[in-house]
């Protein structure tokens, strides 16, 4: 599952970043879940990056679970 999970993960990723290439992400300040502060776009120049935000608590933890599954995976 995780693999086929990651297939599709960069299948949208793929597909996103070819979609966007003259947008650009708002300016947004805030902390890593290590506590160390962090300003996106910035912070991701020159890096490939995957951004996920949840709006709510169980938002949150299923974007926690993607993350840790991106993660194993890599």
């Amino acid at each position: 599952m995780n693999s086929r999970f990651l297939q599709i993960a960069f299948l949208v990723l793929g597909t996103l970043v070819g979609n966007a290439r003259c947008q650009t992400l708002p300016l947004m300040q805030g902390d890593t879940l290590s506590g160390k502060p962090i300003v996106l776009p910035d912070a991701a120049h020159g890096k490939i990056a995957l951004l996920a935000m949840g709006f709510s608590k169980k938002g949150g933890d299923k974007a926690s679970e993607r993350g840790e599954a991106l993660q194993a995976g890599l």
